[in-house]
């Protein structure tokens, strides 16, 4: 397998890492919505392809969420 099938994996995985996460945050599922969006943004920041601030912005998302979670526990 060729290094660009390798990096076209890896941004299929990404896009897909991506969609997992906004799935998870649209259901309510701040903590997998977190871990999948890292993981994508980590892809991202490796590769350094396009999308770091779609996953930046919905990182901030998710942990706000999650912000309002604990203080609703509170």
């Amino acid at each position: 397998m060729s290094i660009a099938n390798n990096l076209e994996t890896l941004r299929y995985f990404k896009s897909k890492l991506v969609f997992l996460a906004e799935i998870a945050h649209k259901t309510n599922r701040p903590e997998l919505a977190l871990s999948y969006c890292q993981q994508a943004l980590e892809l991202c920041q490796e590769l350094g392809i396009t999308l770091v601030k779609d996953c930046e912005e919905l990182l901030g998302q998710i942990q706000g969420n999650l912000g309002d979670s604990d203080n609703n526990l509170k």
